[in-house]
């Protein structure tokens, strides 16, 4: 399976997924740095880091210029994005067990 196909299984879309591998390759950037580097408009790439750094796949470094970097290589991210899938279906099925009427 190629990276890009295991990041959009976890659900990145490909605007994050443009990003998350751009900062792979490039190491710490700035989100203009970033927006030139993927010809994603500047104001999107915020959210796009936001919503990568709420996942846990990046983290936000504050200096004179707000940098990002990748917190850990992707298959550690892939493994850790899966097994909070897997916790949440977990979480699903508790719920549903308990919903359902036992039939005694």
């Amino acid at each position: 399976m190629k990276l890009e196909e295991g990041l959009k299984n976890i659900g990145l879309k490909g605007s994050e997924i443009k990003v998350y591998l751009y900062l792979l390759e490039n190491g710490v950037s700035t989100p203009p740095q970033i927006a030139k580097g993927t010809r994603i408009a500047r104001t999107n790439t915020y959210h796009i880091l936001r919503g990568l750094s709420e996942k846990g796949l990046i983290e936000r470094q504050e200096k004179a210029l707000f940098t990002h970097l990748p917190t850990r290589p992707p298959f550690f991210a892939l493994l850790s994005a899966e097994k909070k899938q897997l916790n949440s279906y977990s979480l699903i099925f508790k719920r549903f067990i308990k919903l359902r009427p036992t039939n005694r």
